[in-house]
């Protein structure tokens, strides 16, 4: 099974760039309309027009739930969605928590290998969904992203690139304790790309994997 699923994940990075050379020339929410609406249903939000909401079961957290991290030289760290729908939700877009409809989802026409923000120190990795209000500089920008508390999702550092990593899991009422001991990590902002992260060769340390 473990190899099997190390294949998968070695073909899916291998074809990234033929993937993103076969992208539309012009995403747009009517493409995301037709593409996603056999998983979810499209709802108007007053603050910004047609979002997304997957059909999921109950507890569901982008970044987290049939998902996992995988590095990539040219990427840096990829989140390897399970979803059939995970192409779009986690590489476009950003996600937000409605008090009624629970993650909901506003589209987005710039690709990146995952749109959160990291965390990190005392053995732990976080990371926590952008929000849609955020707005990058042309070349770099720094953010201190503060969100509410249970937008984030911590593990110990040697779990950060299990496959199994929702079984890894903190729960959400120990985050108002680990956020105090952890530390932002930057975002870069590049021409065509977000990434951001701890390095390949830290984590390696923690996971004892290369």
């Amino acid at each position: 099974m473990k190899s099997s699923i190390k294949l998968l994940v070695f073909l899916w990075i291998f074809n990234l760039n033929a993937i993103s050379a076969q992208q539309p020339a012009v995403i747009n929410t009517q493409f995301f309309y037709d593409e996603l609406s056999p998983y979810g249903n499209w709802i108007v939000n007053p603050n910004y027009g047609y979002v997304w909401q997957p059909r999921v079961s109950v507890g569901f957290r982008p970044y987290l739930d049939g998902g996992y991290w995988v590095w990539s030289d040219r990427y840096q760290w990829i989140w390897i969605s399970e979803y059939a729908w995970g192409w779009a939700a986690f590489h476009y877009g950003r996600w937000f928590y409605d008090a009624i409809y629970g993650w909901l989802w506003v589209p987005g026409n710039q690709w990146s290998p995952a749109w959160v923000s990291w965390r990190s120190g005392s053995d732990y990795y976080g990371w926590a969904p952008l929000s849609p209000d955020i707005n990058f500089g042309i070349n770099f920008s720094y953010y201190d992203y503060n969100p509410p508390y249970d937008y984030w999702i911590f593990v110990n550092s040697a779990f950060l690139t299990s496959s199994n990593l929702y079984h890894h899991c903190h729960p959400v009422s120990h985050n108002h304790d680990i956020i105090v001991h952890t530390s932002p990590r930057p975002t870069i902002h590049l021409v065509d790309l977000i990434i951001n992260g701890p390095a390949k060769n830290e984590v390696e340390i923690h996971t004892k994997e290369k």
